[in-house]
């Protein structure tokens, strides 16, 4: 399907934007400023890595596709990378590596000719936005059962958060095959996710439950709306569907 006609904005505006949407989230929601700046610089230098990838597998894509797949993409490699580092005994760090992979792999090709990205598709941009937006006030709601900081008892929490935080924290810095919940056992309980916030945690030194009530829903917000709405958009013209989806996403 051709893209109706929009307006041709440079993906690096939908990653500022994205960028800006992280950051202030989270200092509006009780991170410190530093660790907010810290975190987003992270999570855009993953993105980096995946976006240069799917773009040579699909230069065609719309800027908001882009934004989608990159954080898929480089969140994963990161995820996996990272996982692979701390198993070995080298800390999270190598969630740095895709990226600077990527780059390595764009410079080789600096030469070859590569397709201009499609236009902006109005429609697709109201979609996003609208669902970003919806997904935000969901975000925000539930947070509140999720304070960083409280004076004596505080009951909001899930049972099971302090288990998925320990588990993220064990992941990053103990590595697959290594865990203090069971002695020769091993964990797979949605490792790989937790695995990925744990890193983001160890690396910025991030406060507890920073990455898994906050970074985590947030990225997962940006990337899937970003994802379902340009796919969407992709495959049928009917004006409002990407906007469907994204409810339905929410």
């Amino acid at each position: 399907m051709a893209i109706s006609k929009g307006t041709r904005h440079s993906p690096a505006l939908y990653t500022i934007f994205a960028s800006a949407f992280l950051a202030i989230t989270l200092v509006t929601t009780g991170v410190s400023p530093v660790t907010s700046v810290l975190l987003t610089a992270l999570i855009a230098w993953q993105t980096l890595g995946g976006f240069i990838l799917w773009r040579s597998i699909r230069p065609d894509s719309t800027p908001l596709e882009l934004l989608g797949m990159g954080i898929a993409i480089g969140t994963a490699m990161a995820a996996l990378t990272g996982l692979f580092t701390s198993t070995v005994g080298w800390g999270p760090w190598g969630c740095l590596l895709p990226t600077i992979g990527a780059l390595a792999f764009a410079y080789r090709r600096r030469g070859t000719h590569v397709k201009a990205t499609n236009q902006t598709d109005r429609r697709e941009v109201s979609a996003f936005l609208a669902t970003a937006a919806a997904g935000l006030a969901v975000f925000v709601y539930a947070v509140r059962s999720y304070p960083l900081t409280w004076t004596g008892t505080w009951t909001g929490y899930h049972p099971d958060m302090a288990f998925f935080e320990a588990l993220a924290n064990s992941l990053a810095r103990f590595g697959a095959f290594e865990s203090p919940f069971m002695s020769g056992g091993v964990v797979r309980y949605h490792w790989l996710s937790y695995a990925w916030s744990g890193q983001l945690a160890v690396i910025t030194d991030a406060a507890p439950f920073v990455g898994i009530t906050r970074v985590l829903p947030l990225v997962t917000l940006l990337g899937s709306t970003a994802i379902i709405v340009a796919w969407t958009r992709r495959m049928s013209s009917i004006p409002w569907t990407p906007l469907l989806a994204g409810v339905l996403l929410t």
